[in-house]
């Protein structure tokens, strides 16, 4: 496996400089204040546990904080070399994580309602799943209310599992070939 793509990217602490130790540091508020108002907001409005809470946040202050850190660092010059397929390596990556991200966070909003034992013991699954319907699970039981939150944790499973793996695929992709005349 070649990890010089891997390595590149990584930053030990000693080499930066005094400057950048200082915007990783102000990253680092930011995230941690950001999460933190967040997270308050939705522990006294959802009243969810604090695994869907941190799966509902993880992905954003993702996003966040490689926001930042590019406009830091500057990596957002328009010397990139483009790759090859990548428009069409990104959409079919996106279609099949937001399908798994999907089933995922029905099945996490399952344990979220009936906890993971009895999910596991009684292999429960939705039957029906009707817009503006109540959801009817295996055992009979209807879901009537809280479907925006498995909008929140599919979309949450989903951009977390996009954001991991199209980098890596990424970089495995073949630089275009020179444009001839060019």
């Amino acid at each position: 496996m070649d990890w010089s793509v891997a390595a590149s990217s990584v930053m030990l602490p000693q080499c930066l400089s005094p400057k950048e130790r200082r915007a990783w540091w102000a990253v680092l508020l930011f995230l941690i204040v950001f999460g933190g108002i967040h997270y308050r907001w939705m522990r006294v409005h959802t009243h969810l546990p604090l695994w869907a809470v941190i799966l509902i946040l993880l992905p954003g202050a993702g996003v966040w904080g490689y926001a930042m850190f590019s406009w830091i660092r500057g990596l957002n010059n328009l010397e990139r070399r483009p790759r090859k397929y990548e428009t069409l390596v990104g959409v079919v990556l996106a279609g099949l994580t937001l399908y798994l991200g999907l089933r995922g966070g029905t099945y996490l909003f399952l344990m979220y309602l009936y906890g993971f034992s009895r999910v596991q013991s009684e292999q429960l699954h939705f039957v029906s799943m009707g817009n503006g319907h109540p959801w009817v699970v295996s055992n009979g039981d209807q879901v009537a209310e809280e479907h925006y939150l498995h909008f929140l944790i599919g979309g949450a499973v989903w951009c977390t599992l996009f954001f991991l793996t199209y980098p890596f695929i990424y970089h495995r992709l073949p630089e275009e070939d020179e444009q001839p005349g060019a």
